[in-house]
C-alpha cells in the first residue's frame, strides 16, 4: 500500500491546472490566512466576495498583498451568496469555500435549485482525509457531517466518493472498510446487514477492496487481525473507513483531531463542484489541506 500524507496535498494540487476558488462572503482571518497560503503556494487562484473594505482592513493587519485576491465588492451576505454562485455557474470559479456565514446558510445556497450546482437525486456527503501522526497510513472517512442515517445506496456512493480521491491523489487499490461493532452478521444490528450488500455491490471491482462488516480494530489493526484468526484481503489495511451513521463517525474524526493531534482536510462531494466545508474550530492548517483536496478535485 502506498503511503501517503495530507503534507504532500499541496503538491499534488499544484500538478493539476490552476483552478479558480471563490470564498462565499470570505472576510474572517482564519479563511483569508488559509486562502492566502494556498495563493501564495501555487494551488489555486482565489476569488473573494464580501465588502472590499473588510477584506482590505484583514489584510493589511495580516500583511497580506491584496493582489493575491480578486474581490468582488457586495454590501450584503445575500449579495455574497448570489456573486459567488454566479461565478461558479457562469465557470469563472472552479469550486467554493464557506466564509463568514453559517454552514446552514452555505449549504443552501448550494442545493437551491436556481442555483444550478446540485443534481437533484445525488448525494451530497462530506468526506475527510485523516492523518494521524501515531498511524501508518491516510484515511479517509466518511460521512461525518452530512448524513445522519445513511442507507445502503448513501454508504456504496461513498465507497465511489472515497475512491476518487485516493485515485487523484495516487493510491490504488484501496481498501474500504464498512465499519460496524462486529464482524459478526446480525439482523439486529442493521449497519452489519447493510455492510454485506455494500460490499457485494463491488464484489467484481478490479480497482478497490471493500470489506464489511468489519470493525474498527480489524479494519486498522494487523495485531488485532491476527489475534482474532480474521481472514480478509482488507484486515489491518483499511485506508477508507465508511461508518454506520453519523454519530459514530463524528466521534472518530473528533478524537482522531482532538486526542491524537491528527490532521485533516474536509470536503463535501455530490454537487456539481466540489465544496470545501470546513468548521469554525479547524485549524489553518486544516483549511489549507481542504482547499488543496478542493483543488485536486476540481481538475
Amino acid at each position: 500500500m502506498k503511503s501517503i500524507s495530507l503534507d504532500t496535498l499541496v503538491d499534488v494540487a499544484k500538478k493539476g491546472t490552476k483552478r479558480r476558488l471563490v470564498i462565499m462572503h470570505g472576510m474572517d482571518h482564519h479563511t483569508l490566512n488559509a486562502a492566502y497560503v494556498a495563493q501564495q503556494n501555487g494551488v489555486c487562484d482565489v476569488l473573494l466576495t464580501g465588502s472590499q473594505d473588510k477584506i482590505e482592513e484583514i489584510c493589511k493587519e495580516e500583511g497580506y498583498d491584496l493582489k493575491a485576491f480578486t474581490i468582488y465588492n457586495t454590501t450584503s451576505l445575500e449579495e455574497s451568496i448570489a456573486k459567488s454562485v454566479v461565478l461558479l455557474k457562469e465557470k469563472e470559479a472552479d469550486f467554493v469555500m464557506k466564509g463568514s456565514l453559517t454552514t446552514d446558510q452555505y449549504m443552501r445556497a448550494i442545493l437551491a435549485k436556481d442555483a444550478e450546482l446540485f443534481n437533484r437525486g445525488s448525494v451530497l456527503s462530506h468526506v475527510c482525509a485523516i492523518s494521524i501522526p501515531s498511524f501508518d497510513r491516510l484515511l479517509i472517512a466518511s460521512d461525518v457531517a452530512i448524513i445522519p442515517q445513511p442507507t445502503i445506496e448513501h454508504k456504496i456512493q461513498m465507497v465511489n466518493y472515497q475512491k476518487e480521491i485516493f485515485q487523484r491523489i495516487g493510491i490504488e487499490n484501496p481498501c474500504i472498510g464498512i465499519i460496524t461493532p462486529s464482524e459478526v452478521v446480525s439482523k439486529k444490528v442493521i449497519s452489519s446487514t447493510d455492510a454485506v450488500e455494500v460490499k457485494k455491490h463491488f464484489e467484481e471491482a478490479k480497482d478497490v477492496i471493500v470489506e464489511g462488516p468489519i470493525s474498527l480494530d480489524l479494519a486498522l489493526d494487523m495485531e488485532a487481525v491476527e489475534e482474532k484468526g480474521y481472514k480478509s484481503r482488507a484486515g489491518g489495511k483499511c485506508n477508507g473507513l465508511v461508518f454506520a451513521n453519523l454519530e459514530s463517525g463524528n466521534v472518530f474524526y473528533k478524537s482522531a483531531t482532538k486526542l491524537m493531534g491528527a490532521d485533516t482536510a474536509a470536503i463535501v462531494m455530490g454537487a456539481n463542484i466540489p465544496v470545501v466545508l470546513t468548521s469554525r474550530g479547524d485549524s489553518v492548517q486544516c483549511k489549507i489541506n481542504s482547499i488543496a483536496l478542493g483543488a485536486i478535485l476540481s481538475n
